[in-house]
């Protein structure tokens, strides 16, 4: 059955017309819907971040190391591990994150799959946040983090399951051997200590106020 036309020439051109527009505006609304949903995920990682900075603060009342581990918070039951707010499926990484204190400088970093939020003072107002790659050997192009890592062999037998920096390293070896070592450099009078420098790239993505 042919479209019935009216005297300007318009029917099914025109119902065509329509459902482009009505298409458009949908794309238009998915777009939005996606884009509050991505901004709900960064604000969820900024406000993750900042109670895990509170609960280091606490923490470091009655220590005096230099980094509180996310590991460690949960560990001593202050708090529970992070979902990774860009991946429900995961957790953020327990060993990468962490609230470091250097004078009057209180710098969180907390990192969830590849997003980060790298050394940003927990009383500022917003935090930036990178996208990274994994941590390697040898340098990589653009932006870069790099830092030594470290791991402990005996008889050519690596005694951890990867390599960390230097306090999380030997805070590790201390809890699974049962040892009471104060440095690296006494962890080496009686073990053979390895490390290594590697580097991660770093892209900016975007700034979150909260």
């Amino acid at each position: 059955m042919k479209p019935r036309l009216n005297n300007s020439g318009r029917g099914a051109y025109e119902l065509l017309s329509v459902a482009f527009v009505c298409l458009l505006l949908s794309c238009i609304l998915l777009v939005t819907i996606l884009s509050h949903v991505d901004s709900e995920k960064y604000q969820v990682f900024c406000y993750n971040a900042k109670i895990m900075a509170l609960n280091a603060v606490n923490v470091r009342n009655n220590t005096n190391q230099k980094n509180i581990y996310l590991y460690q918070m949960i560990q001593d039951g202050l708090i529970s591990p992070i979902k990774n707010p860009f991946s429900g499926d995961d957790y953020c990484n327990i060993y990468e994150s962490k609230v470091s204190f250097n004078g009057d400088k209180r710098s969180v970093n907390l990192q969830c799959g590849s997003y980060v939020i790298s050394s940003s003072d927990i009383g500022d107002n917003s935090y930036s946040i990178y996208e990274v790659s994994s941590w390697v050997q040898g340098t990589r192009d653009g932006e870069v983090d790099k830092k030594t890592v470290y791991n402990i062999m005996e008889d050519k037998t690596y005694l951890l399951d990867g390599f960390y920096e230097e306090e999380l390293a030997l805070d590790l070896f201390n809890e699974k051997y049962h040892q009471e070592f104060t440095s690296i450099k006494e962890v080496e009078k009686e073990y053979e200590v390895v490390s290594k420098e590697v580097f991660r790239s770093k892209k900016f993505v975007k700034e979150i106020e909260y």
